[in-house]
Formats: C-alpha cells, structure tokens, sequence
C-alpha cells in the first residue's frame, strides 16, 4: 500500500521508493557545495583579472595621450603610461606651469573617456616651494 501525504507529493516518492527525504537533502547539499567549489576560482580569476585587463586598457590608451599632449607645449613635461597599481590604470606624470594648466589637462583627459581608472602624479610649479622650478 502506497502512503502518499503532502511531503511525499513535495518531493515526488513515497516512503518505500528508496529515494525520500533522507537521501534528497544530502544530494542537494552536495550540488550546492560542488556550485560553490567550482564557481569561487572563477569568480577569483575575474577579480585577478581586473588589473591585468585595465593594464592592458591603459597601454592601449597612453600613445593616443601622449601623440595628443605632444601637439600643446603646455604639456611638455608631463608623461602618460600604464600602472600595474591600484588594479592597474593610466598614470599621468610630471609638471606644468600653473593650476589652470592642470584643470586643463584633466578635462582633456576625461573628455577622450579613458578606459580605466587615472592617477595624476602632476604638479603645478606655483605650487611648488622656491628652488624646485627645474626639472631634471
């Protein structure tokens, strides 16, 4: 005689089939631990991936930059490259005349939407102490 009640019809057997309660929690266990097992190194190698893949932006981006600063002298001593740091990024360097300069740069900068995140390691020279105007 076959006993059905609501707990047999929610998970499709009976008592007497072999495959009830008992033996369905661990199965689902074990699919969510093998999901979790095998979905964490992917998602690990996503977020490794992020640096490697805004390097790879950068570079892709910084001759661009720096064929458009060549063109204004204004930006003469300032250098634009790729940075492994902060999770990789375009890192722009060096030295302009004033404050208004600097704005100016980085509007440029935004305005070509850059592919990955910038660093400004510029400064101003009104901003620098007397005695540290040149650049060697």
């Amino acid at each position: 005689m076959l006993g059905w009640s609501a707990s047999n019809f929610a998970f499709g057997c009976d008592n007497n089939s072999g495959f009830g309660k008992s033996k369905l929690v661990p199965a689902a266990l074990t699919v969510v631990l093998l999901t979790l097992i095998f979905s964490v190194p992917i998602w690990f190698h996503l977020l490794l991936n992020k640096q490697e893949q805004n390097f790879v932006r950068a570079e892709w981006f910084a001759p661009t930059m720096r064929y458009l600063l060549s063109q204004d002298s204004a930006f003469d001593e300032v250098d634009i490259g790729a940075s492994q740091e902060h999770d990789g990024c375009i890192l722009i360097t060096g030295v302009v005349e004033t404050n208004a300069v600097l704005s100016e740069l980085k509007d440029l900068i935004t305005e070509k939407n850059p592919p990955a995140p910038v660093i400004y390691d510029v400064s101003a020279v009104t901003e620098m102490a007397d005695g540290f105007h040149e650049r060697k």
